[in-house]
């Protein structure tokens, strides 16, 4: 068997275990314990192949998801957890009647109100890009787009637009999800150095 460093090509792999026994010399091949002795090494090739492929693509942030995605998140310590603040819809009231603030018929809820809850696998997916893309970046404009170039691959002629006030925003063409949007923009997902504030996207 033949391996590129860093590389596991299946395919190879799997036409060697096709056609191994063509490579098996002539005069060997009606000998039942030479051809079981040559199987010794396709069997093994075939296990450890097979055992590569299933780390690799254990680990394949884009195409995992639910408890094998929690694994890759305890990882790079990224919890799914998180709180939200659902809108809530006040009634309407009357203070015509004479009621004052205080009494039963002027009390409401407020605006919204603080839950927790549990991020859908493409919100997971964003969060623990942005952790690998803020462990592995140092804040700079190049790191910034690396990460957006990352967090966004449908994205491209990215831009970092500096506004030298504390501020910066993302230039695009391309596509972006709203998910991917709202994510970004409120999530503070992106790396950035401290004080400056992420304005958002303008596509163009």
């Amino acid at each position: 068997m033949y391996f590129v460093p860093d590389t596991v090509d299946r395919g190879y792999v799997l036409d060697y275990r096709g056609t191994y026994f063509d490579r098996v010399y002539a005069q060997y091949r009606t000998k039942p314990k030479a051809v079981q002795w040559y199987e010794i090494t396709k069997n093994m090739a075939g296990l450890l192949v097979d055992t590569a492929w299933s780390i690799r693509t254990s680990y394949d942030i884009d195409n995992v998801g639910g408890e094998r995605l929690d694994v890759i998140g305890r990882i790079v310590v990224a919890s799914r957890n998180f709180t939200a603040l659902p809108e809530l819809f006040p009634g309407i009231f009357d203070l015509t009647d004479g009621s004052e603030f205080g009494d039963e018929d002027a009390m409401f809820s407020e605006l919204t109100v603080a839950s927790d809850a549990v991020m859908s696998d493409d919100l997971y997916r964003l969060v623990i890009k942005s952790k690998i893309a803020k462990n592995n970046g140092d804040a700079t404009i190049e790191s910034i787009l690396d990460a957006a170039a990352l967090l966004l691959p449908k994205a491209d002629n990215l831009r970092l637009i500096d506004n030298d006030d504390g501020e910066f925003g993302i230039e695009y063409s391309g596509a972006m999800t709203n998910l991917e949007k709202w994510a970004l923009t409120n999530g503070d997902l992106l790396p950035r150095p401290q004080g400056i504030t992420f304005t958002g996207f303008v596509e163009v």
